[in-house]
């Protein structure tokens, strides 16, 4: 598999460089892997201002998800970010950066309703 690491900022690669990259590696489309690039981009840099240290967990996930609210940005935006943030936790479970249980935990935050 051959990672496009020109999505992701050079100020993003680092601990989480390895999973935004198998995350990237597994979007097959061209625009979907920009929009999760930029979701992640975005997750990764609200965490290293506004929670630095902090855990990756649901707690973090619902509070982020908070803020997209906040922000007023359109459901379907806000449900595209929280997947590439789920698919991030997924690939962390799935090559031991996290437990199984906490990926979980972060796909039960709930998503915007449409319409």
């Amino acid at each position: 598999m051959h990672s496009d690491q020109s999505l992701v900022p050079v100020s993003q690669r680092d601990e989480f460089a390895p999973l935004v990259a198998l995350v990237l590696d597994s979007v097959t489309s061209r625009h979907s892997k920009a929009g999760y690039a930029k979701a992640l981009t975005d997750f990764l840099s609200w965490y290293r201002t506004t929670r630095p240290g902090s855990p990756f967990n649901k707690a973090l996930v619902q509070a982020w998800s908070q803020k997209l609210q906040e922000e007023g940005l359109l459901s379907s935006t806000i449900n595209q970010r929280l997947s590439a943030v789920r698919k991030l936790a997924t690939e962390g479970a799935d090559n031991g950066y996290l437990t199984s249980d906490i990926a979980q935990a972060i796909h039960r935050v709930k998503g915007e309703r449409l319409g």
